[in-house]
C-alpha cells in the first residue's frame, strides 16, 4: 500500500516522530488491518464484543443497506447519537461507499440540529431514539426530507442485560407520521436484497 506524509509534516522538527498515512479510504485501511486480526476484539459495548472479522462483515452490510435506501458517493449522512456500535458501523459504511458523515452533537438545541442537517443537505439521518424528539417537528419546506434511521441502545446490548434495561429505561416516542423512517434492525434488512452492488472502494485520503 502506498503511503505519503501529510502536508503539515514538512513543518515538523527533524527529531519528531513522523507518521505516514495510507493513501486509501478509512474503511480500506481498517479492512487491511482486520485481515491480520480476524478473531481479535475490534469493538466492545457494555460487555458485548465484536471481532474484526464480524465487524467488517457488519460494516459492509450497513453499506449495502445505505446503498439500498439511495445513499451514493458524495451524499451526506448526519449522525446524532452517543457513541454506539451502530454509529461506528455507519461512519465506516458511509466511507466505504464514498458518502460524507456529518456528526452533530446530541446536546445541541433542536434549532441548531435542524440548521446543521439543512446546511449539509443530509440525505439520511441516523439518530438515537431518545434524541428523536429534537427533530420530530422539523419543517422541510424547500429541503428534501431525509430518510431517518432510528437506533436504540438495547439493540447492541448483550442478551442478559436487555430485560433489565427494558424495565429501567422505557423509551416512548411519538414518530411524526410524515417522516420516512426505519428502525435500525429493519434498516439492516435492506442489505439482504440481491440487487445491491457496492461501488468499488477507491477512496483516497484526501477525499
Amino acid at each position: 500500500m502506498n503511503r505519503r506524509k501529510g502536508i503539515w509534516q514538512e513543518y515538523q522538527k527533524p527529531n519528531n516522530i513522523i507518521i505516514e498515512y495510507p493513501e486509501c479510504s478509512m474503511f480500506n485501511y481498517l479492512k487491511e488491518t482486520a485481515q491480520k486480526h480476524l478473531e481479535c476484539c475490534a469493538l466492545e459495548f457494555e460487555g458485548k464484543k465484536i471481532t474484526y472479522g464480524k465487524f467488517i462483515e457488519q460494516i459492509e452490510n450497513t453499506a449495502r443497506s445505505l446503498v439500498n435506501i439511495g445513499v451514493k458517493k458524495g451524499d451526506c449522512v448526519s449522525i446524532i447519537s452517543i457513541n454506539t456500535p451502530e454509529v461506528v458501523k455507519t461512519i465506516y459504511a458511509a466511507n466505504r461507499i464514498g458518502a460524507v458523515v456529518n456528526m452533530i452533537h446530541p446536546l445541541l438545541s433542536s434549532a441548531q440540529i435542524e440548521s446543521f442537517i439543512k446546511k449539509t443537505n443530509s440525505s439520511v439521518i441516523l439518530i438515537l431514539d431518545q434524541i428523536y424528539p429534537k427533530i420530530a417537528d422539523i419543517q422541510w419546506k424547500n429541503h428534501k426530507m431525509p430518510k431517518i434511521i432510528l437506533t436504540r441502545i438495547i439493540d447492541s446490548l448483550p442478551l442478559y442485560i436487555k430485560p433489565a434495561y427494558t424495565v429501567i429505561n422505557k423509551v416512548n416516542i411519538s414518530i411524526n407520521p410524515v417522516h420516512d423512517y426505519l428502525y435500525w434492525n429493519n434498516f439492516l434488512l435492506q442489505s439482504k436484497s440481491k440487487n445491491i452492488i457496492l461501488p468499488e472502494d477507491n477512496g483516497k485520503m484526501d477525499d
